[in-house]
C-alpha cells in the first residue's frame, strides 16, 4: 500500500505487517473494489453470475471498481477504476478532493448532485437550499422542474462516463450502489435511457443495469472472495 488519504498513512507496508503478525497469506483491495466484488459474487439474481462487472457508487464521492474475468483491475500503480475520477467537460469549474478540478465525482456524488440543484434554483431566484441528495430526489418525485432538471444533469454525466468505461471493458453488468441509488426508478430509469443513447452499438441490449443490493455487507464480502480466489488460484481454479 503507498497511501491511504482517509487513514492518513502514507508508504504503509500493511500487507506485509499483516503477513508478518499473522504467519498467514495476505493480499489487499481498497473498499470500492471489494465492493465490485461482493456484488459481482453474491449480489443481484443468484442465478446470474457476473465476471466481468463495472460498479459505481455514489455517495459523498463517487467511488468504483472494474472487474474482468472475475477480477479486480488494478493496473500497474494501483489506480484503475477511479471511475469518479475521469474528467468531465462541464460549464463550471468544480475542485475535486485528489487535487483535480472537474472530476465525475464533482458533479454525481450526492454532494456535486446537491450543488448542481442547488446552483439551478439560485438561478432561477430560489431561495431554497438542500443539503441532502434525498431531499432533491423528494423534489423530483414531486414533478419540480429544477429538481428534475439537476438530476437529469448529473445523469448524463453520469451515463457519459459509464459508457466510456463500458466501451473498454464491455462488461456483462453495471451495478450502481452508494447514498443516490436509494433514490431507484427516480435515478436509475432516466440512466438506463441515456446509457442506451451512450453505449457502443455492439453491446446496446447487452448488458444488466442494475441497483447494488447488498448494501455494507458488500466490502466484507468482497474480501472473503479475494481471500478465496487466492486459494482457488494457488488449485488452478476460477471463482467466477
Amino acid at each position: 500500500m503507498e497511501v491511504a488519504v482517509n487513514l492518513g498513512w502514507n508508504n504503509m507496508p500493511l500487507g506485509h505487517l499483516l503477513q508478518e503478525g499473522t504467519g498467514l497469506p495476505v493480499t489487499l483491495l481498497n473498499d470500492a473494489n471489494a465492493a465490485a466484488l461482493g456484488e459481482a459474487w453474491m449480489g443481484g439474481d443468484s442465478a446470474f453470475r457476473a465476471s466481468t462487472v463495472v460498479f459505481v457508487t455514489l455517495g459523498t464521492g463517487v467511488g468504483g471498481g472494474v472487474i474482468v474475468d472475475g477480477k479486480v483491475l488494478n493496473g500497474q500503480h494501483g489506480c484503475a477504476g477511479e471511475v469518479g475520477h475521469m474528467p468531465v467537460m462541464a460549464a463550471d469549474t468544480r475542485q475535486c478532493g485528489c487535487g483535480k478540478t472537474n472530476c465525475l465525482e464533482c458533479y454525481c456524488s450526492a454532494t456535486g448532485f446537491v450543488k448542481t440543484a442547488n446552483d439551478l434554483y439560485e438561478a432561477a431566484g430560489d431561495t431554497r437550499v438542500y443539503t441532502e441528495g434525498k431531499d432533491v430526489f423528494d423534489q423530483v418525485a414531486a414533478g419540480d422542474e429544477i429538481a428534475i432538471q439537476a438530476r437529469d444533469i448529473t445523469v448524463d454525466y453520469l451515463a457519459r462516463g459509464l459508457a466510456a468505461i463500458m466501451s473498454t471493458v464491455d462488461p456483462q453488468e453495471v451495478i450502481v450502489g452508494g447514498g443516490l441509488s436509494h433514490a431507484g426508478e427516480l435515478l436509475m430509469g432516466p440512466l438506463a435511457e441515456k446509457l442506451d443513447e451512450y453505449v457502443f452499438p455492439g453491446t446496446r441490449g447487452k448488458y444488466v443495469l442494475r441497483r447494488a443490493t447488498l448494501g455494507n455487507d458488500a466490502g466484507a464480502l468482497g474480501a472473503a472472495y479475494q481471500a478465496f480466489q487466492m486459494l482457488a488460484e494457488g488449485a488452478g481454479e476460477q471463482m467466477i
